[in-house]
């Protein structure tokens, strides 16, 4: 039997997600320079996919500048309750 040791996954570094990182953070930055009145961005794909982490790095850049960060996770498990993500939001 062959050990793998998958320890780099739990390093919270992003793989080969530059360009989404810099979308997220572009879009922030056009907030709080004050070209954007708001934007709602979510954040699709398959599970295990770097989602979460992803939105992590954007936490870290709004806390830098100052900035509030609420973050939501639409459970599959959770279909029967609407807004289940949204919800998640407003208890943060």
């Amino acid at each position: 039997m062959q050990t793998l040791d998958l320890s780099f996954l739990d390093s919270g570094v992003l793989y080969d997600r530059t360009e989404e990182q810099q979308k997220l953070i572009a879009a922030f930055d056009r907030r709080i320079s004050g070209q954007s009145s708001g934007e709602f961005i979510l954040l699709s794909g398959k599970s295990g996919t770097g989602k979460t982490a992803l939105a992590q790095t954007l936490r870290e850049h709004v806390a830098r500048k100052g900035g509030f960060f609420v973050s939501g996770k639409f459970d599959q498990l959770q279909q029967s309750e609407p807004y289940s993500g949204e919800l998640q939001t407003r208890s943060q």
